[in-house]
Order: structure tokens, then sequence, then C-alpha cells
């Protein structure tokens, strides 16, 4: 840009010491080109202090919000970048763990079980009185715990 503003004006000048007849001396010429180079500075500069400028840039992008029903860890994202999806297509899938625990606690709450295995099938170091246990839920509160565990 700068050596297009540098022709322009060389043209200029040229054009204007040939029209007007100036004597091409020391004076002419040199006051020409500190002209020249006075005004061209003064451009830039100007052209620089009016550039637009931010400290905290904004990006503008079109974003489509993602959100699942329930809330859990993502344990995998099968889709691939800048691949088209279609509709029903899987885009993440969620630990299933944390609510299958919740389903099969409540389930057997539901049939009226401690939610605890049997005596004897716990290991040696476990065994103690099961005075501690937590009371059992009666089976309606049971049975609304899984409807909102399940959905």
């Amino acid at each position: 840009m700068e050596l297009v503003l540098i022709l322009l004006y060389t043209s200029i000048c040229i054009v204007i010491f040939k029209i007007f007849r100036i004597p091409v001396n020391q004076w002419s010429l040199s006051t020409a080109v500190l002209g020249g180079i006075v005004g061209i500075a003064l451009l830039l500069i100007g052209m620089a202090y009016n550039h637009p400028f931010s400290a905290n840039a904004r990006i503008y992008f079109s974003v489509t919000p993602v959100y699942a029903g329930v809330r859990g860890r993502v344990i995998d994202v099968p889709v691939k970048a800048n691949v088209p999806l279609k509709a029903g297509d899987v885009l993440f899938q969620i630990d299933p763990r944390p609510y299958q625990l919740i389903r099969i606690g409540a389930l057997v709450e539901m049939r009226g079980g401690t939610g605890y295995p049997p005596y004897w099938s716990r290991p040696p170091s476990v065994r103690a009185p099961v005075a501690n246990a937590a009371p059992v839920e009666a089976p309606k509160e049971a049975r609304r715990r899984l409807r909102r565990s399940c959905g």
C-alpha cells in the first residue's frame, strides 16, 4: 500500500512540475520529496490510529446447544468433526452405572429387601451385625423413587 501511495505521489509531482513548468532544482525537488514523506507518513499514521481495535475481541459464530435429559459423566463421543448428522444419531453417551444402581436399589427396596446381600454372602471383614442398616422404606416410597429415576 505504501508503494502505491509513493507511486501516486510521484506521478502527481511529475504532472504538477510539467503543467506549471516549475524549474527542477535542488530546492524544488527537495521540497517535493520532503512534502511527500511528511504527507504519506501522516496519512499512514492517521490510518493506523483510526484502524478498528479491541482489547477484548468478540467472535460470533453459530452454535446449536445440545442438552441431555439427565445429568452424568460423558464417556463417549462417537461423532466425527465436520461430518453431517441425521436425526436419531448418537451424539454422546452418558455413564449409565449411577442410574443402574439407583434402579436396582429401588427394585430391591420395592420387593421388601434391605438392599444388602444376605449376611453370610458378605466377606468376613464386613460381617457385622446389621443393626446399623438403614431402615427399609415403605414400598410406595420405593416405587415413587423408581419412577422418578427411570424417567
